[in-house]
């Protein structure tokens, strides 16, 4: 009889991005949905460094110019808009189990998840 839940790795896979690395405590012996907790930790912090950053910046261009402040906040609105379709898509990929690498973020999961493929020395 199994000691507690065993989710199903299709859902563990798309709640990666949803509930971040909690699901590490709950699935984390399968790899894909390792990397994909993992990746999810990752363009968390990426995108709250982005969006703190570019808060910055558009109250720096309000304290200058209110018209052009307004301009940017439009503008920065399809920023957002874009993070929330790169969302989407990571939650699918992860609810799919495929693989899929967010470039630089990528790379730097797979290490950190113990996935990324050793060198082979040739002798």
């Amino acid at each position: 009889m199994p000691s507690g839940p065993d989710p199903n790795p299709k859902l563990a896979g798309g709640l990666c991005y949803v509930i971040g690395p909690f699901v590490l405590l709950l699935r984390g012996d399968h790899p894909v949905v390792r990397f994909h907790a993992v990746q999810a930790l990752l363009l968390a912090l990426c995108l709250l460094v982005i969006n703190l950053s570019l808060s910055v910046l558009l109250a720096a261009i309000f304290r200058v110019s209110w018209h052009a402040g307004v301009k940017a906040e439009a503008l920065l609105s399809w920023v957002y808009y874009a993070q929330l379709l790169l969302w989407l898509v990571m939650v699918y990929s992860g609810y799919d189990l495929a693989k899929v690498r967010i470039p630089w973020i990528g790379k730097v999961a797979e290490e950190l998840a113990g996935l990324a493929s050793k060198p082979s020395s040739a002798d």
